[in-house]
């Protein structure tokens, strides 16, 4: 797994396929296609009880958390003699290795907020404000932050 930090299953097949994806639009466009590809051999097959006990739950998308890991262990000369082999390295067992996240933080390059709505950003910089975005005009020029990458929404103010 290189840059795919979203995944769908792919589920117009008997086989339901994980699919990996860089992008969240990605991720949904195929989860749609391929629920529409499964419904449609549905129809074809006047089935929608199969179809929709055994393809529309699973036809889902989502944002990959972290994955299984081996490392991989050099052997040495005694160990290749010993395991009898002539492989030069072998794999330990499998660890969760766990992604890290952006803390509520959304990248402007997957999602903007709705227009005419304050919100919290972060420069690329690492400076933090609010700022009001507008469909047309962004994040408006804000010289204290400079370019904005990342933003997520007001936190609730206090009750009291």
């Amino acid at each position: 797994m290189r840059d795919e930090k979203y995944f769908s299953v792919d589920v117009s097949n008997d086989i339901h396929i994980v699919k990996l994806h860089k992008t969240l639009k990605q991720a949904k466009e195929s989860c749609l296609a391929d629920a529409t590809d499964a419904h449609e051999f549905a129809e074809d097959m006047d089935d929608y009880e199969y179809y929709e006990d055994n393809d529309l739950p699973y036809a889902i998308y989502g944002k990959v958390l972290g994955k299984a890991k081996c490392k991989s262990k050099k052997l040495s000369e005694e160990e290749k003699d010993e395991y009898c082999t002539d492989l030069d390295y072998v794999l330990e067992r499998p660890e969760i290795v766990d992604y890290p996240t952006d803390n509520g933080w959304i990248k402007c390059s997957e999602r903007l907020p709705e227009p005419n709505t304050r919100v919290l950003i972060c420069s690329r910089d690492k400076e933090v404000g609010v700022a009001l975005y507008q469909e047309l005009i962004g994040f408006g020029y804000i010289p204290l932050y400079g370019e904005v990458t990342h933003w997520q929404p007001l936190p609730q103010p206090p009750e009291e």
